[in-house]
């Protein structure tokens, strides 16, 4: 949530950490979580970040599945004084700074963990995917089923779950993120750029929908990726076929699964 929750629900400005309190925090906090789960992964970001607005963690698989009150009582074994409870995620704040539990299904625990991991990676691998007429999330891969004209979503279809051939179908290095070697944001933005599909326009405001351009305005690391472009590469375009369906027998074929 970028450190934001608390100042919006409760008016407090919640604070930053350097790089090295950053580290203590999470020395505190995951051993407390792996009392409550099996299944925790820091969300990771490029090496060289200075300081940071909150903490994001994946969670999954509850060991006491009959513990309805475990957010209340992790809580306070975080000595967290306030708790923002979402659908999904929980946020925390201990010692005036934000901590965001993700729990999520253990069948897309992997999944979700390397789509988070290198913000805004995960967002931008999706952009590249829309033009297919594929939606890439924290679950994985799925065809669109729209209707005749293409106006309303009609379902859609998982296509696959594995992290290296949704990086690889792009032309993406998958090693270079699973091992996180990415020293600065500017090395993520580079990751994204030597996919054979890049085309700076799809990444551009005036392409999006209201929803996603609303979004994505917010966002810093987007923001900072739209300015990447234009003083890099803002004229790369890529020869799409003039229909997304033209695609689906090169989909079929790579994810046969």
């Amino acid at each position: 949530m970028g450190g934001l929750a608390f100042r919006q629900k409760f008016g407090i400005e919640s604070k930053r950490l350097s790089n090295e309190d950053f580290i203590k925090f999470s020395n505190f906090v995951e051993p407390v979580l792996y009392n409550y789960f099996n299944k925790v992964h820091s969300v990771r970001c490029y090496r060289n970040k200075e300081s940071h607005g909150d903490k994001d963690i994946t969670v999954s698989d509850l060991k006491d599945k009959n513990n309805i009150h475990w957010r209340e009582s992790l809580q306070k074994d975080l000595n967290a004084s306030h708790l923002i409870r979402n659908t999904s995620v929980n946020s925390y704040l201990i010692d005036g700074f934000q901590l965001d539990i993700d729990l999520v299904d253990a069948s897309i625990f992997h999944t979700h963990c390397f789509y988070s991991d290198h913000d805004p990676s995960g967002n931008l691998t999706g952009k590249l995917y829309h033009k297919f007429n594929i939606q890439y999330g924290g679950d994985g891969l799925f065809y669109m089923l729209r209707d005749l004209n293409n106006t309303y979503q009609l379902g859609k279809i998982l296509i696959s779950q594995n992290n290296k051939k949704i990086c690889e179908f792009l032309g993406l290095d998958y090693f270079k993120k699973l091992n996180g070697d990415f020293d600065t944001q500017e090395d993520i933005f580079k990751w994204i750029i030597s996919s054979k599909y890049f085309d700076a326009r799809i990444f551009s405001f005036e392409n999006m929908n209201h929803i996603a351009r609303t979004r994505d305005r917010k966002r810093p690391s987007y923001n900072n990726f739209m300015k990447y472009i234009e003083d890099n590469c803002k004229d790369t375009q890529y020869n799409w076929p003039i229909k997304k369906d033209e695609w689906l027998e090169f989909i079929n074929n790579y994810f046969p699964e």
